[in-house]
C-alpha cells in the first residue's frame, strides 16, 4: 500500500510502522496467520487434553512467540460442540519453523486439530483502546491485490489509490472499527507467496463488516478483494510482563 513512502502519512502511522518495523527486525522473524480446525468428533480425547493444550498456548504466547489470538464460541462451519476455534499469529523465522512449532502441540499431534498457515506482512496497526470498549464480534478479512502485476498501468493504478486506501484505513482504526492491520508492501506490487493485507473488523453483523471492507478504495476500484472470516472475540495480544 505504499505506506512507508507516504509524505502526508499521520505521526501515529509513522509510529506504529516504525515499532512494527522494529520488532520484526530485531527478531529476524516473519508473521503468519493460524487458523485451527477441528479433526475430531471425540469429545472425551478433547477433554482430556484441553489444560495441556491451553497451557502450551500459554506458554508460547507469554515467549512472544504468537500474539494477537482470538476465539470464536458461535456455531460456525468449523465449530465442535461447546468448544471454541481458535486463531492468532506466530513469529518465526521461516514457514518450516512455523510448522515445526504448532506440530509440537499436543492437538496436533494427537490428531484433534489441524491448521492452516497463512504467511502475512509486517504489522502495522495494533489494537485502539475503542476497540476494547466495543463488545462486538470480530471479522478478519483476508485481502490480495488483483491486477496484473507485470503492467505498468496496474502498477500506476495501485499508486495513484494507495493514499486513499491508506486514509481510509486510518480513520477507520482510530475508531477501533479495524485493529491489527498487518500488511506487505511488496505483495501489492508483486506478486508472491505473502497475503497482501489481513485486518480485524469490530460489527455487530457479517454484513456490516463486509459493508466496511466494501467502502475501502481498493475494493472499489478493484484493485483488490478479500475473504471475509469470523473469528469470534479478541482474547490475547502481546504478553507484557510485570
Amino acid at each position: 500500500m505504499l505506506i512507508s513512502c507516504s509524505e502526508n502519512a499521520t505521526k501515529e502511522t509513522v509510529k506504529e510502522e516504525k515499532i512494527a518495523t522494529e520488532k520484526a527486525t530485531e527478531f529476524g522473524k516473519q508473521n503468519y496467520a493460524v487458523v485451527w480446525k477441528w479433526k475430531t468428533d471425540d469429545k472425551e480425547l478433547v477433554d482430556a487434553n484441553l489444560v495441556d493444550q491451553a497451557n502450551q498456548l500459554t506458554e508460547l504466547w507469554k515467549d512472544g512467540v504468537i500474539e494477537n489470538a482470538y476465539f470464536e464460541t458461535q456455531p460456525t462451519s468449523n465449530s465442535f460442540d461447546n468448544y471454541p476455534g481458535i486463531s492468532f499469529f506466530i513469529k518465526a523465522t521461516t514457514e518450516e519453523n512455523a510448522k515445526m512449532i504448532l506440530d509440537e502441540m499436543i492437538f496436533v499431534q494427537k490428531g484433534i486439530s489441524e491448521y492452516l498457515l497463512y504467511p502475512v506482512g509486517t504489522r502495522w496497526l495494533g489494537r485502539k483502546e475503542e476497540a476494547k470498549q466495543s463488545g462486538h464480534k470480530t471479522w478478519v478479512s483476508v485481502w490480495s491485490t488483483g491486477v496484473d502485476h507485470n503492467s505498468k498501468a496496474s502498477k500506476k493504478e495501485v499508486e495513484d489509490n494507495a493514499q486513499a486506501q491508506t486514509d481510509a484505513i486510518m480513520e477507520l482504526w482510530k475508531t477501533g472499527v479495524i485493529e491489527n492491520v498487518y500488511f506487505d508492501i511488496e505483495g501489492t506490487q508483486t506478486r508472491n507467496k505473502v497475503t497482501d493485507f489481513v485486518m480485524f473488523i469490530n460489527a455487530n453483523s457479517e454484513s456490516e463488516a463486509r459493508d466496511v471492507m466494501n467502502s475501502l478504495p481498493f475494493y472499489k476500484k478493484n484493485i483488490a478483494h478479500y475473504q471475509l472470516f469470523s473469528v469470534g472475540v479478541f482474547w490475547m495480544g502481546e504478553y507484557e510482563s510485570e
